[in-house]
């Protein structure tokens, strides 16, 4: 029978295992599933939009705009600039039911972040709730088990659909770094700091890869710099 190994599970007995040359490009840094899996919610993705009663917050007569999203960021935008910052991303996921860590949500704004002041105005931030949304629905298609943890196995299957072939020293070490709870798996936070880990990984590796060998040869300089470029 099969014996996983300590750590974060060992690889399913696939042949070829994990020594094939990565092939990374052509494929989304993170996996998008043909469909939303049961028991998705319909507004979004997680949970109800908040209900304030007082008068004035959503516009005309204090009547909620008939866009969810929008009403989401004008219940956040206390200061009724049009932009909101990484700590008011923060609190508009929670609003919705998610929780994430400061630095997360200060990647996610810079992911979307068109104008580079650290802020989403109203279309960043329905994009940046699109792209959530399909995450959440890639996460909830692979976590089999309902338990809102991504176990060894699991992370897997969602790297091997992005053409992500890690070896196993390479895949202990990726889950450690993204297991910041300590919880022998990956919450949803950690699920998609790996994602944008990754996408950035995949991002510089490509810019020096101008061939598509799947290889390329580093100098100290290029090294520093492409470390440089990592830290996000």
């Amino acid at each position: 029978m099969y014996q996983p190994a300590p750590g974060y599970g060992a690889p399913p007995p696939i042949a070829g295992g994990y020594q094939q040359n990565p092939n990374p490009y052509g494929q989304p840094p993170v996996p998008y599933p043909t469909g939303p899996p049961p028991g998705v919610p319909q507004y979004g993705g997680y949970g109800s939009p908040p209900h304030h009663h007082h008068h004035g917050h959503y516009g005309h007569h204090g009547a909620a705009p008939q866009n969810p999203i929008l009403a989401l960021f004008q219940a956040v935008d206390r200061d009724r600039s049009g932009r909101i910052k990484p700590v008011e991303l923060q609190q508009a996921l929670r609003q919705g039911g998610l929780e994430f860590n400061p630095d997360t949500a200060h990647r996610m704004v810079n992911m979307f972040d068109r104008s580079g002041d650290g802020q989403l105005d109203v279309n960043e931030f329905q994009q940046l709730h699109a792209w959530i949304m399909t995450m959440a629905m890639a996460f909830q298609q692979v976590d089999k088990d309902r338990s809102g943890l991504l176990d060894g196995r699991e992370v897997r299957s969602t790297l091997a659909v992005s053409q992500f072939q890690l070896q196993e020293q390479t895949f202990q070490a990726l889950m450690r770094k993204m297991d910041r709870e300590k919880r022998g798996a990956l919450s949803f936070s950690g699920y998609i700091d790996m994602c944008i880990f990754l996408g950035h990984c995949r991002n510089t590796f490509g810019f020096y890869d101008q061939a598509r060998t799947g290889q390329v040869t580093f100098n100290f300089d290029n090294f520093l710099l492409a470390a440089l470029s990592l830290r996000v």
